[in-house]
């Protein structure tokens, strides 16, 4: 029978796998989201429009002065 923390360990390991596939899923959401924030900085006060796992996301785009 396994020990405990070779049972932790894997399941940490799955766990972790399962969270860098979810961030790899993702990578595309995420360059497009930040190629809409760049754009939006250029009208002070809007708004981009980001989706991420099905989700759509505001991002309000505000300049520090």
């Amino acid at each position: 029978m396994p020990s405990t923390a070779v049972v932790k360990k894997v399941v940490f390991g799955v766990v972790l796998t399962a969270v860098a596939l979810a961030a790899w899923s993702q990578r595309t959401a995420l360059d497009d989201c930040v190629e809409r924030v760049r754009e939006a900085v250029a009208s002070p006060g809007s708004v981009a429009e980001c989706g991420f796992f099905g989700q759509q996301i505001d991002v309000p785009v505000t300049l520090a002065p």
